[in-house]
């Protein structure tokens, strides 16, 4: 079984280490490191020479090259560079809590291999100081297709893809959000998220914590945004959100393995905004999209079934 543990990393030479010694330290050994570089301008390149130089496992795949490409294109190009039966996340500046491996490994053992599958556990929050700060908790019914749309439920530090998932991820494409939420996408579209409920992580909260670009907003980030910007931004907001789920729910549309039930759902979210009130609402009422909470669930069906604040495109 060949195990491959991807890692990008771009000036992340204050937390490195530890994460570094937290994979060579996993009760289950057997894996390969690959790291990509992402045009760090700080220690991290040389970082990374010297944990080579002490393990074999571990390859570092432009050590020479600093192209900067972002972090999407950088774990994209990690992940075609070399074949495996399974593919771990890797951020750098987290630790992984040593039976991470072990664990995730296990629980897919007896799965079909065959399906697309996307596995991912709970992770611990800790300050920059790895003071704990809680627990993230995930409901696992809310990981189907019709959640995936609209927010994403799988934080890739603790996610892990089999070769049939990762297969499906042909080519890289500026509508995709995150790697993460795509792959996420592409488990629920074609096979399955598994959700492990211990955790395995210490995922930490630091000033310069990289989460992709920040897209998502908040009902109570859009009230404080309300006071000082007006209705016409947060509105302005909300609607470059929808565009830009509904861009990177259209790449779907390249995968020949999705059946036709939920290519209708994909359809019909992507059209969503385009079709008239009646048509909106019929298929909001069946389909029943929805995001992380309540609150932003209804305000984004609010405005997805009056089209309120639009504008032209």
């Amino acid at each position: 079984m060949k195990i491959n543990i991807l890692l990008s990393t771009y000036n992340g030479e204050k937390y490195l280490s530890e994460q570094l010694d937290s994979i060579l330290t996993q009760t289950y050994q057997d894996w390969r490191l690959l790291i990509r570089d992402d045009g760090s301008e700080d220690g991290t390149r040389l970082l990374i020479k010297k944990y080579q130089q002490k393990d074999k496992r571990i390859e570092f795949i432009n050590e020479n090259s600093s192209e900067n490409i972002g972090f999407i294109s950088s774990f994209f190009r990690l992940l075609k560079f070399s074949e495996a039966d399974y593919y771990f996340f890797c951020d750098q500046d987290d630790i992984w809590l040593p039976n991470k491996i072990e664990l995730t490994i296990n629980r897919a053992f007896n799965d079909n291999q065959n399906e697309p599958m996307l596995y991912f556990t709970s992770l611990t929050v800790v300050r920059s100081d790895l003071q704990e700060i809680g627990k993230r908790e995930i409901d696992s019914k809310r990981l189907k297709l019709t959640d995936e749309l609209l927010g994403n439920q799988v934080t890739g530090g603790v996610m892990m893809v089999n070769r049939r998932l990762a297969s499906l991820w042909e080519s890289m494409d500026s509508c995709v959000i995150s790697h993460d939420w795509y792959l996420a996408l592409l488990a629920s579209a074609t096979g399955q998220i598994v959700y492990i409920e211990q955790s395995t992580e210490l995922y930490r909260q630091h000033e310069n914590n990289v989460i992709g670009e920040q897209i998502t907003h908040s009902v109570n980030d859009n009230l404080k945004s309300l006071k000082n910007n007006g209705i016409s931004n947060v509105l302005s907001k909300q609607w470059e959100y929808i565009k830009k789920t509904q861009l990177q729910a259209s790449k779907l549309f390249q995968i020949e393995e999705i059946d036709k039930n939920k290519i209708q759902i994909i359809q019909d979210f992507v059209e969503l905004s385009d079709q008239s009130i009646l048509r909106r609402t019929m298929a909001m009422l069946k389909h029943r999209y929805r995001r992380n909470s309540k609150k932003d669930t209804f305000l984004l069906s609010l405005l997805l079934l009056t089209n309120f604040g639009r504008g032209r495109d």
